[in-house]
């Protein structure tokens, strides 16, 4: 089989989904392993089922695909025909660097402030940990659970906010943490919500321990 898994400028005229990011990332390897075209893509509207990860292959491909993935015991949610109207939902580059390498991610023990962040309805939850010396973040953690985009914004924060001082980090926006991820698809716009209240809870946590 011709090796298709990394053309230039690959794209796709299907979606399938998962019902979680393993099952996806999994998928993505076998399919490369197997020569097969794809690439990672944030969920388009029609695949409201949580926060998966969904990805974008040729519909020439799909039966050898779906039986290559049913022999890897890798279930596929759904699958939708790729309208290009809705380019707009695919991950950037730099959304999912920070998703497949997040940075400092963990707890601080003795944490001078933690934010938390959940939301049930998407399936996400992140905290963020704090060391802070003289009013100036010196440290920042965080640990993220959900989509691609979650993770992501929960890494990007902690980019944000390390070497600034209390005051500057509590006028970081949502619309601050979507441009620091060069723009999230309007499906995920929530997760950039995540990381600019992640670190209002973390500056509450913190007034609160230092009355």
């Amino acid at each position: 089989m011709e090796d298709k898994s990394n053309p230039k400028g690959f794209k796709g005229d299907v979606v399938i989904t998962f019902d979680d990011v393993p099952l996806a990332i999994n998928a993505e390897k076998a399919l490369k392993a197997a020569g097969f075209g794809s690439r990672l893509v944030a969920p388009p509207p029609e695949f409201r089922l949580g926060c998966a990860l969904g990805l974008e292959i040729l519909s020439s491909d799909s039966e050898g695909i779906e039986r290559l993935l049913k022999e890897k015991n890798i279930a596929i949610s759904r699958k939708v025909p790729l309208e290009r109207a809705s380019n707009s939902g695919f991950y950037n580059k730099t959304v999912l660097d920070h998703f497949r390498n997040p940075r400092n991610v963990g707890i601080i023990e003795n944490a001078d402030a933690v934010g938390h962040f959940g939301n049930p309805s998407f399936s996400i939850a992140a905290d963020l940990y704090l060391k802070v010396k003289d009013g100036m973040v010196t440290e920042a953690k965080s640990k993220s659970f959900g989509c691609g985009a979650t993770i992501a914004s929960g890494s990007v924060v902690t980019e944000m906010v390390k070497g600034k001082k209390l005051e500057e980090i509590a006028g970081i926006t949502a619309e601050d943490v979507d441009q620091a991820l060069g723009g999230l698809p309007e499906t995920k716009s929530h997760c950039a919500d995540l990381g600019a209240e992640l670190i209002q809870a973390a500056l509450k946590d913190y007034a609160e321990r230092h009355k």
